[in-house]
């Protein structure tokens, strides 16, 4: 089955795929019950730090977060969940500068699915 798999649809021996229009019917479903197929969804490379979240309200971190942190200085502030979750879910998603939170800002769909409506930074 390999071998005529790879010559009518262009599969390299160590499984690099060129993409084509004959490798739509090669997914073949076997044991999970599932369908692939696209979708104008919002999707999101960072899906398991949604886990973290909600591990983090669970254990009610954010209400320890509010109740030891100072409030903000101004009606203008942000509180200080929302600049410590954000940080942490860059974190879990592999970031080690401050920078790289620019990855968490540009995920629309990880902010939707974690209720982060904006992330504080130093321009504003």
């Amino acid at each position: 089955m390999y071998n005529s798999l790879y010559r009518s649809s262009k599969i390299h021996p160590l499984g690099e795929l060129l993409y084509t229009k004959e490798l739509t019917n090669v997914i073949k479903q076997t044991l999970l019950k599932f369908k692939l197929k696209r979708t104008d969804e919002k999707l999101t490379p960072h899906a398991g730090a949604t886990f973290y979240t909600e591990f983090m309200g669970a254990f009610g971190i954010k209400k320890l977060i509010q109740k030891f942190m100072p409030p903000p200085g101004s009606n203008r502030g942000y509180d200080a969940w929302q600049y410590i979750h954000p940080i942490v879910l860059m974190l879990l998603a592999g970031g080690r500068h401050i920078d790289d939170l620019r990855e968490i800002a540009e995920d629309k769909a990880l902010k939707e699915a974690v209720g982060i409506k904006e992330i504080p930074h130093a321009l504003q």
